[in-house]
C-alpha cells in the first residue's frame, strides 16, 4: 500500500481481502485502515514556507527551550503529527499499565465499537433517484439482451 500511495495512488485497491478476494476480514480491513491513515500522512509531505519553516520561533526558543510550549506548536502538532488509532506507542511500562493489549485485541475491540456505534447514514433523495434510474436502466438492458 505504501508503495502504491508514493508514485500518487489513491485507491486502496482489495484491503481486508486474502486469497485473491476470495476470503475478507472486517479485522484486516480495520487494521489497514491504520496503514492507510499513515500512508496518506506520509505521501502529504510537509507544507515549507515561512510560518511552518518557524525561524523566528527556532530563535525566540533557543538550543535550551522547550518547542512543546510555544503556540507556533501548538497551532500545527495537530495536523503534522499522525496519531494512531490501534498502535501504541507508549513505553512497555506504561502499555502493561494500560492492559497490555496487543494489536489483535485493540483491532477487535475497534470493530466491536465501531459496529456497536454505528449510525446508518441516510442516502441523500437525488443520490436514491439515480440508483433507481440505472438499476431500472439495467433492468431494461438486460429484458432487452433475454428477448
Amino acid at each position: 500500500m505504501f508503495f502504491s500511495a508514493l508514485p500518487g495512488g489513491d485507491l486502496c485497491h482489495d484491503v481486508g481481502y486474502t486469497e485473491s478476494a476470495m476470503t475478507g476480514s472486517v479485522f484486516q480491513l480495520t487494521a489497514m485502515d491504520e496503514a492507510i491513515g499513515y500512508a496518506r500522512r506520509i505521501t502529504r509531505g510537509i507544507e515549507v514556507n515561512e510560518d511552518t519553516l518557524a525561524v523566528d520561533v527556532i530563535n525566540r526558543v533557543g538550543p535550551n527551550g522547550h518547542y512543546l510550549k510555544d503556540e507556533h506548536t501548538h497551532r500545527y502538532y495537530k495536523s503534522e503529527y499522525w496519531l494512531p488509532n490501534l498502535v501504541d506507542r507508549t513505553s512497555y511500562e506504561d502499555w502493561q499499565l494500560n492492559g497490555g493489549k496487543s494489536f489483535k485485541e485493540r483491532t477487535v475491540a475497534r470493530v466491536q465499537n465501531i459496529l456497536a456505534n454505528y449510525e446508518q447514514v441516510p442516502l441523500k433523495p437525488e443520490t436514491e433517484k439515480l440508483i433507481e434510474t440505472v438499476l431500472k436502466e439495467a433492468e431494461e438492458w438486460v429484458k432487452q439482451k433475454e428477448d
